[in-house]
């Protein structure tokens, strides 16, 4: 099969010099063409872009009727043709070499000269342009294999994401149906509102009937994650089992501490809040561990009572210290329970402003206003309220939830 060999284009407007180069090159091997000004350059690297013997080296002068040197350069950035260039220069072309140099020529050859200097640029500028292109070969062909890797990588990930995302939307589909839930014939009147920060939480809200009314058991597990969900449910499988009911309140709650100490992770804090109301007694007992306040709604139209205890949180010592709250139930009054992530949310007046937190007393205010209203309604117009004051920005997961006494 027969080489082609090197195309070398000489641009030169004297006609000897265009003779002298031919025949040098020639004769060293080389397929030489000439043009005598620097269109006809240019027209002839355009027209063989493209073809089997494109220009692998312009030989130009620098001086050229039509278009000079440094135009030639010019159109072949304009048409994003790149040929590696030497230039022939004479005495007192320096400063303008400077000019070319910088638009892509790699070396210069000066007149005079003899057919050695010629075939040593031609060959040298040849080398290194072949350098170059092997270079740039090998890198493009190494970037296109890390393109591809990294696109296999993106297609795995991709589709590990969608698995991971399709069992986040079940979890987060299972986990809202499970918490706060009401069962339908609850022996007592009951309306909750909850809302994770994120797809998953870790408040809970469970109400179970009892032979002489109901329990009813709210945690804040601490944290808005995954970790906070799987404690919250490892609270609900607790509350659902029938052990509670063979036990005293506190002892429920001591054992519920056994659990999250021994099974959950014990470094997360769990406040939690259990009530027992036994309609048959007419009275309700009442634990916490270390969880907001239970405010008292007189169906009398007395003022608000906070039932207030000091407990330890649950999930962080084999051993916690629990007291027992116990109160009459009076027909009609309502017990209202929540998590801090409702009474301390905060408004925000911007980064220099700072901001502000719910205070006890305006959160009461929010439930006087709206106590006269149904049960349901209660709840509604307290939960607007609160979110309002954040400007529907809440920075924890959310629950609160009013039982009514029945007659």
């Amino acid at each position: 099969m027969k080489t082609i060999p090197q195309h070398i284009l000489i641009a030169e407007d004297e006609a000897h010099a265009r003779v002298s180069l031919s025949l040098i090159l020639e004769g060293a091997g080389y397929g030489v063409s000439v043009a005598s000004d620097g269109r006809q350059a240019l027209d002839r690297i355009l027209g063989s872009k493209d073809s089997q013997s494109p220009v692998d080296l312009l030989i130009l002068d620098i001086q050229m009727p039509v278009m000079n040197g440094l135009e030639l350069l010019d159109a072949l950035d304009e048409h994003q043709v790149s040929v590696p260039s030497l230039v022939i220069t004479a005495f007192g072309e320096k400063d303008l070499l400077k000019t070319l140099m910088r638009k892509g020529c790699r070396d210069y050859l000066d007149k005079p000269f003899t057919p050695e200097e010629v075939l040593s640029s031609v060959e040298s500028m040849l080398e290194r342009h072949a350098r170059m292109e092997t270079d740039r070969s090998q890198a493009l062909s190494g970037l296109a294999d890390e393109q591809v890797k990294l696109r296999y990588e993106a297609d795995a990930w991709k589709a590990e994401y969608q698995r991971l995302r399709g069992e986040v939307n079940s979890a987060v589909t299972s986990f809202s149906q499970v918490m706060g839930r009401v069962p339908a014939d609850c022996k007592v009147r009951v309306a909750c509102q909850i809302r994770p920060l994120s797809e998953l939480g870790g408040d809970y809200f469970g109400v179970a009937n009892t032979a002489a009314g109901c329990d009813i058991l709210i945690a804040d597990v601490a944290g808005h994650d995954m970790g906070a969900s799987y404690q919250a449910v490892l609270v609900k499988s607790f509350f659902d089992s029938v052990f509670r009911e063979r036990h005293e309140a506190v002892d429920v709650m001591k054992a519920l501490n056994d659990l999250l100490y021994n099974k959950g992770n014990n470094d997360r804090m769990v406040t939690a809040l259990f009530l027992r109301i036994d309609l048959l007694k007419g009275r309700a007992d009442c634990v916490s561990a270390a969880h907001p306040n239970v405010i008292r709604v007189p169906g009398s139209g007395e003022s608000l009572k906070t039932l207030s205890t000091t407990s330890d949180p649950l999930g962080l010592r084999p051993v916690v210290d629990l007291d027992t709250n116990v109160f009459p139930l009076i027909s009609g009054d309502r017990l209202l329970l929540c998590t801090d992530g409702l009474v301390n949310v905060e408004r925000r007046y911007g980064v220099e402003s700072g901001r502000s937190r719910l205070s006890a007393d305006a959160f009461e205010q929010m439930v006087q206003a709206h106590r006269a209203a149904s049960l349901q309604a209660m709840v509604e117009g307290v939960w607007e309220a609160v979110l309002q004051f954040c400007r529907h920005r809440p920075s924890d997961d959310m629950l609160l939830a009013a039982v009514e006494v029945p007659g």
